[in-house]
């Protein structure tokens, strides 16, 4: 890995969540992932006729061993102990929180109890110890980031103009921010397609968020050659986001992703990325993701 990660925070999958406070509750000297497993990419599965269809490089998976200690201050220490027992359960998946020394937060979100909560007993109840085995799925290190309220949000949302409000700036060149519906790049520009820099090892798939009016509302990406059509009309007020990576969508919290056509992809690097529709007056759409470290 880059550098050493410590655990933060633990995430159930019913919402409820477990600081490590470094007071009461907290880990023990050091609880890092130094080193991930190396992808497999010789997997192949083949599939009926078709022929061999390549599995995504695959992460074998690992584990984390979590040794905590119990440091009673203004909590009772059996209230200390009911919480970790209450919230480490089985027949849960973990999102697991991790804080590098810079200070940037990324989460693994497929993790398991593989090995049971361990709080051996101690002749006073002052201080002890606890131990958890985790099993890592076969997932990805992502940026995780919270709002005020303590919400997950995205660490990352670029607005996108509509390709057809591309407006000409100072002169032409061959180096700019902004791209007409024909290619052409103008200095100190405004709207067409936007270059955006993706900061991830490995291929992400966005979120997309539009708020009406809008008709057919869609995304393009000249850089993976993708696009995504919403077939249907936004209207004033609603808001339809579209997660690429789950593959679902919904208008105003009602599911419509039958409604949908078509995927966006975005690359590591620069990725020339479009808003269109075929009218309303929405004028951009915001796109959200989540970095992807190795």
């Amino acid at each position: 890995m880059y550098d050493k990660f410590y655990i933060e925070k633990f995430i159930r999958d019913d919402g409820m969540s477990l600081e490590l406070d470094a007071e009461e509750l907290y880990l023990d000297v050091d609880n890092t992932l130094l080193v991930r497993p190396e992808p497999n990419t010789t997997a192949v599965s083949f599939t009926e006729a078709d022929g061999g269809e390549m599995l995504r490089q695959r992460l074998d998976v690992t584990e984390q061993v979590i040794n905590g200690v119990i440091v009673p201050k203004t909590t009772p220490y059996w209230s200390l102990v009911e919480k970790l027992v209450g919230f480490f359960k089985i027949n849960h998946i973990y999102k697991i929180i991790y804080v590098k020394k810079d200070g940037a937060m990324f989460a693994v979100s497929n993790a398991w109890i593989s090995t049971s909560l361990q709080i051996p007993p101690t002749a006073r109840e002052e201080y002890s110890r606890w131990t958890l085995g985790l099993t890592l799925g076969n997932d990805y290190w992502r940026e995780y980031t919270e709002n005020a309220s303590g919400e997950e949000t995205y660490a990352n949302s670029v607005e996108i103009p509509l390709l057809t409000s591309a407006v000409g700036g100072e002169d032409w060149d061959d180096v700019g921010l902004v791209l007409d519906d024909v290619g052409e790049v103008w200095i100190a520009g405004g709207g067409g397609i936007q270059s955006i820099m993706i900061s991830s090892t490995t291929t992400i798939y966005p979120i997309c968020k539009i708020v009406g009016p809008c008709v057919n509302p869609r995304i393009q990406n000249n850089t993976t050659d993708t696009e995504a059509v919403y077939n249907g009309t936004v209207a004033d007020g609603q808001t339809l986001i579209i997660d690429f990576e789950s593959g679902e969508a919904r208008l105003d919290g009602a599911l419509v992703t039958r409604l949908v056509t078509g995927i966006i992809s975005c690359v590591p690097g620069e990725n020339l990325i479009g808003f269109n529709s075929d009218g309303g007056s929405t004028d951009s759409a915001l796109l959200s993701w989540n970095n992807i470290i190795g």
